[in-house]
């Protein structure tokens, strides 16, 4: 407290207080930078708000962080399917040094009666020392029955109707801080394959039936297991949302006949690369770039195992066209992206994107590049989980002669 005026001349009075500088605004409405998680208001920050709880401090990185969400999707390979899909993340090591680990399943049923159960998980060691991924699942799918090459037509009939058992697992060691090899095991099988619809008098001069005939594979039963090894590059910042960094794999698959049940020996070469760039300063809106390549490179892969748009580790790519509409020998693809933040607080987003897909027919010549499909679409992004970048994605997307497709997933697609 100030003290008394000690002259006759003023009043003997306390002087008044400074006036307080006022506090920071707690909820401040200049939009948060992109890569700003901090500042991020996820759905649990909602469902707390909504249940007039606390937030979590921002520096609090949650131990176990999970949800629930719908499956609902619209595609000419499954029809209508629709279930339920839960995420689980976690550290396995310090916030501040290792990536967030992550589990998500789902189960779903489909209009034409197929069951589909998944099982994707991505796992980093302390300090990232060590990565292992997994995508496995018990799928009903449906695959379009086509001539190789992408000038190959739609009228084809029957579909392809089957069910996928899917067991790809990989082991990566670090060797340097971005650089990882690894190997691992893969087995696809295809149970239960038959016309779609059935009795179709048109299955047994089909290209799916030609094809199995011609290389001896049976036409209810295909098999490709065996060893693979790989080596990739990640410095992106996040492996669910980068604002920056480059990921780059080389995987060499070998697939021997009579290795749990493999149809034939024949190998592939799978490229995978990825790269991010921010368009402004604040990281708001970027952009991505996605490459993949397939490449049979020895013996006669089962027509189901084949390079295909869709064919992707995590079934993402080619978004406006169905699993299986394009098939050959050997397959490139590219994806362009736009991503963008609509709210201040970063929940909502909304992405663009271009996709292209190029595949060849050996049998009659058709090279890559000779012909290519282009799709585009849209969608909005729902941030999931802050601290991981984790979206709840839904897009819509159209392809050529009438192709689209409604997809709903978690993470975006690269």
């Amino acid at each position: 407290m100030a003290q008394p005026a000690r002259t006759a001349d003023v009043a003997q009075t306390p002087a008044p207080a400074p006036t307080p500088t006022p506090s920071p605004d707690p909820s401040p409405t200049l939009p948060i930078a992109g890569d700003n998680n901090q500042g991020r208001t996820d759905l649990p920050d909602l469902l707390r708000a909504w249940r007039d709880k606390p937030l979590r401090p921002p520096s609090e990185h949650p131990k176990l962080a999970w949800a629930v969400v719908p499956i609902i999707s619209s595609k000419p390979s499954t029809g209508f399917k629709a279930g339920a899909g839960a995420d689980a993340e976690f550290n396995l090591g310090h916030a501040a040094t290792t990536r967030f680990s992550s589990i998500t399943t789902s189960f779903a049923y489909s209009t034409q009666n197929q069951v589909s159960m998944g099982e994707n998980f991505r796992l980093y060691g302390e300090e990232n020392r060590w990565v292992v991924e997994g995508q496995n699942h018990y799928s009903g799918l449906s695959s379009a029955n086509v001539e190789f090459g992408t000038s190959s037509t739609t009228n084809n009939e029957p579909k392809v109707k089957y069910y996928s058992l899917q067991f790809i697992d990989t082991y990566y060691y670090r060797l340097t801080r971005y650089v990882y090899a690894g190997g691992g095991l893969y087995f696809i099988r295809q149970t239960d394959i038959a016309p779609n619809p059935e009795g179709s008098p048109e299955w047994d001069t089909s290209p799916f039936r030609t094809y199995s005939d011609a290389h001896g594979f049976s036409g209810t039963v295909q098999t490709a297991a065996g060893p693979g090894f790989a080596i990739r590059f990640d410095s992106r910042d996040s492996q669910n949302d980068a604002t920056r960094g480059y990921y780059a794999l080389a995987s060499f698959r070998t697939f021997i006949q009579g290795f749990l049940g493999g149809d034939s020996t024949w190998s592939e070469l799978y490229t995978d690369v990825r790269t991010y760039k921010n368009l402004t300063d604040d990281k708001r809106h970027r952009i991505a770039f996605w490459g993949l390549g397939t490449f049979v490179t020895s013996g006669s892969a089962p027509y189901l195992s084949l390079p295909t748009n869709g064919g992707d580790e995590i079934g993402r790519s080619a978004r406006g066209y169905p699993e299986g509409r394009f098939r050959g020998n050997d397959l490139l693809y590219g994806e362009a992206e736009y991503r963008a933040l609509l709210t201040n607080n970063g929940f909502l987003g909304f992405a663009l994107f271009v996709n292209a897909t190029t595949v060849n027919d050996p049998t009659t010549g058709e090279r890559l590049f000779d012909s290519v499909a282009v799709a585009g679409g849209g969608g909005l992004r729902f941030l999931l989980h802050k601290h991981s970048r984790t979206n709840f994605c839904v897009d819509y997307a159209i392809g050529q002669n009438g192709s689209h497709g409604l997809y709903i997933s978690l993470r975006d697609a690269f």
